[in-house]
């Protein structure tokens, strides 16, 4: 799960963890649980090898429950 999850948002990620199968369905709440769930825990194993990272957002005010 948590493999397609981070391949959907940065696509270059199947080189280094290879490609999954699609997600079940579930509803828009879900989606945002296993979202937060995945990207705290990606990021939470990359600074146990880095000490420190820049996260570079870029167009928040674009994120909508629509897009």
């Amino acid at each position: 799960m948590s493999g397609k999850i981070l391949t959907d948002l940065a696509p270059p990620l199947i080189d280094l963890i290879d490609s999954y199968s699609d997600l079940e369905e579930v509803s828009f709440g879900e989606q945002q649980n296993r979202f937060n769930f995945v990207t705290f825990t990606y990021l939470k194993l990359v600074l146990e090898y880095f000490s420190q990272i820049v996260l570079f957002i870029d167009d928040l005010q674009w994120m909508t429950p629509v897009t």
